[in-house]
């Protein structure tokens, strides 16, 4: 399903739906289950590529993990087990994650990349 999604998008290239809407990656250093070298660079690569114009950002939150972007309501996430660093409590993470969604929505997103500072591990963001 993301594999045809991904080739819509990049046959329709800037006339797709998804290249007329601001984008953001949330990931965080401490993902042991989608690291960021393994999997959030070649997705934000993919997703970004045909919508050269449209504002994006990736932002990886220091101390964010796979796990705490839910919270489960049966069961919990076991792939953050071998990760030693320490890790943001669940309700720290989901408040950045929200933030920078609320800023993205409010077209204020660069503004709050440069706040949030060291909270961030690495950005890379492109706009108009």
């Amino acid at each position: 399903q993301q594999s045809s999604l991904l080739t819509a998008v990049h046959a329709k290239g800037a006339a797709s739906g998804l290249c007329k809407r601001p984008y953001i990656q949330l990931a965080g250093d401490q993902d042991c289950a989608n690291s960021l070298a393994l999997q959030a660079l070649s997705i934000w690569g993919n997703a970004t590529r045909a919508c050269q114009q449209t504002p994006r950002a990736l932002a990886v939150l220091t101390g964010a993990t796979h796990c705490q972007w839910s919270t489960p309501v049966i069961g919990n996430c076991p792939f953050d087990k071998p990760c030693p660093e320490p890790k943001l409590s669940r309700d720290v993470q989901q408040e950045l994650g929200l933030s920078l969604l609320k800023a993205l929505a409010a077209d204020d997103i660069k503004d709050e990349l440069r706040s949030m500072g060291s909270k961030l591990a690495f950005v890379d963001e492109t706009s108009k």
